[in-house]
């Protein structure tokens, strides 16, 4: 069947005092027939603690097969609030924020695509959880401050100290959201002796959970020590775990970028120049990358990898962190 999106949007918008906008609105947005592309000879629940050369699998003489499945769906949820001001008085801005919810069987990138994780390939109801992008709040905007000296402005300058002084103009966009989920899982190199039925299709797509024994968040997670790891055990022999997919937050992001800028009027008629100087990540801010979610245990006990739980370094996106650059152009 063909994937569909159904929209939703009531909202109400608000002119005030001082060119002020107040835009509220409600967002819905379903999506049905979602792939859900699985390997569909992985093996059924019942086959899982079997041994032997693609033991589990319904085909055995292949270890995998993939399916393109539209038996997915997603759901939508926000309450968006947008504030906006005119330019008055040297200064404009729009302030956006979001309070979603966004669910889906598995996040994917469009008609054809695979999934971000999967445990169990013949239940899409079983995978349903948070999507990968989900940020439970967002607020993101940009403000425009034009300082209030020089030519044409409430502080009239002239001559060399308007060239220096006047004119300039200061400018942010910024953005914050709350964290993105990531999921626990079993690490192959465990999960082959807990379902050894299964290991073919944990090499072709698949991922086993673990088993939730506790509460896994921290009233106060640090760097070191994200999520409780001893909240999770390796699932008994034979079985799937019982942990859903998504069911754990990481770091927030923030990000405020700062630019400043002035026109100059060149005596020849039509021609500007314009100069700006801008700092990208102006604060220098690291944003931190989901924990290692590996939380399986060796038959000693012992976690099989050292780090679980930890955040080792900032996200990809912010490996460069503070950029500064400046230009000029000249308009004719």
């Amino acid at each position: 069947p063909t994937d569909y999106v159904q929209n939703f949007l009531v909202g109400v918008q608000r002119a005030l005092p001082g060119g002020l906008l107040v835009d509220t609105s409600y967002v819905y947005t379903r999506g049905t027939n979602l792939n859900f592309a699985t390997n569909i000879n992985q093996a059924p629940i019942g086959s899982l603690g079997c041994t032997g050369y693609n033991c589990g699998n319904p085909n055995p003489i292949f270890t995998a097969i993939a399916g393109q499945n539209y038996i997915g769906w997603s759901n939508y949820n926000a309450l968006q609030v947008r504030l906006q001001k005119q330019l008055s008085y040297g200064v404009s801005f729009q302030v956006n924020y979001a309070f979603s919810r966004s669910l889906d069987t598995g996040t994917g990138n469009g008609h054809g695509s695979g999934l971000d994780i999967y445990q169990n390939a013949y239940s899409p109801a079983a995978n349903y959880g948070l999507s990968n992008f989900n940020s439970t709040h967002t607020l993101a905007g940009q403000i425009v401050y034009e300082v209030p000296f020089g030519a044409g402005r409430t502080f009239a300058l002239h001559g060399l100290v308007d060239q220096v002084l006047g004119g300039w103009r200061i400018s942010s966009v910024f953005q914050w959201h709350s964290g993105v989920p990531f999921t626990p899982i079993i690490q192959s190199s465990v999960a082959d002796a807990v379902d050894p039925g299964l290991a073919p299709s944990l090499s072709n797509g698949s991922t086993l959970y673990p088993e939730v024994v506790g509460n896994p968040n921290l009233a106060n997670p640090t760097l070191g020590h994200w999520f409780d790891t001893a909240a999770f055990a390796n699932p008994a022999y034979g079985t799937f775990g019982n942990a859903g997919r998504n069911i754990l937050v990481g770091p927030g992001f923030s990000n405020v970028d700062i630019s400043l800028g002035k026109t100059f009027l060149l005596h020849w008629e039509g021609i500007r120049l314009d100069i700006r100087a801008d700092a990208y990540d102006a604060f220098n801010h690291i944003n931190f990358a989901n924990p290692d979610a590996n939380v399986g245990y060796t038959s000693g006990g012992a976690l099989a990898d050292p780090t679980a739980g930890t955040i080792t370094g900032p996200a990809g996106y912010n490996s460069n962190r503070r950029i500064i650059q400046m230009g000029a152009r000249v308009t004719f």
